[in-house]
């Protein structure tokens, strides 16, 4: 293992429910990257985080995650799930919800606050910390999430689905955010689009119960039909921007 890999998985089959989800997954990511994880409803991409987590077990395969075998660096990781449920009379701000994201009582300290608010201030809604949550946009929300992700100070940040029901230009602005957070986490995103991939991608990892990685650049329509297993009607990847170098391939 290369002492810049962030996660590394080797032949790693996953089953559940007496099926197939992963079948025979390799590949590695690197610190500091930036990484797109897309495929089809039922492909195995939200399974592929849970093992990340160690949320679920292979039933083949080695996997590691910043050099630990999963749930053991979790503390290092900040998590965002697909779904989010929260009692819309809660009357929590979005400052308490970030603090949330803290593994004990966080409430009474000052310096905890304070990273909170800097978390915030990251995802643009350093003003917007007495707000109720749930009186916040859809866009809003998200970005307090993904706050509470960022407050531990993770080397690992993992979304799934972080713009799921909101509109492009909110989606513009939070990747935006993303690509210029000043801690420098490795990202991994997990994602249905496949007509966008923002800038400052390296690479996107194709998940259809068996693993593909290419650089953004040579992600084309013919690599997403193989994927989909489908004729595509419309593409576009105008905002495909990649490093220019290799990546390696699944």
């Amino acid at each position: 293992m290369s002492p810049r890999d962030v996660i590394r998985l080797t032949d790693v089959t996953c089953l559940l429910g007496g099926n197939v989800i992963l079948s025979d997954v390799s590949f590695s990511v690197g610190r500091g990257e930036f990484t797109y994880v897309i495929g089809p409803n039922g492909g195995g991409k939200t399974t592929l985080l849970r093992l990340l987590l160690g949320l679920v077990k292979p039933g083949s395969g080695r996997i590691s995650v910043l050099g630990r075998t999963p749930p053991a660096a979790n503390r290092r990781i900040g998590y965002l799930p697909q779904h989010q449920f929260y009692d819309p009379q809660f009357p929590i701000t979005a400052l308490e919800a970030v603090l949330t994201g803290l593994s004990f009582s966080p409430f009474a300290s000052g310096r905890f606050r304070e990273k909170a608010l800097s978390a915030l201030e990251e995802m643009g809604l350093g003003d917007e910390a007495e707000r109720l949550y749930a009186v916040l946009s859809g866009g809003q929300r998200q970005r307090v999430l993904i706050a509470r992700a960022l407050v531990g100070d993770p080397e690992l940040l993992l979304l799934d689905e972080p713009t799921a029901n909101v509109d492009p230009a909110v989606e513009e602005a939070l990747f935006d955010r993303l690509t210029r957070l000043r801690r420098k986490p490795t990202i991994l995103i997990v994602t249905h689009d496949t007509g966008v991939v923002p800038a400052g991608v390296e690479r996107v990892i194709c998940v259809n119960r068996s693993v593909a990685v290419h650089p953004t650049r040579r992600l084309t329509g013919r690599v997403l039909q193989e994927l989909y297993h489908q004729s595509l009607n419309r593409v576009s990847h105008d905002r495909v921007i990649g490093r220019q170098g290799g990546g390696k391939h699944g």
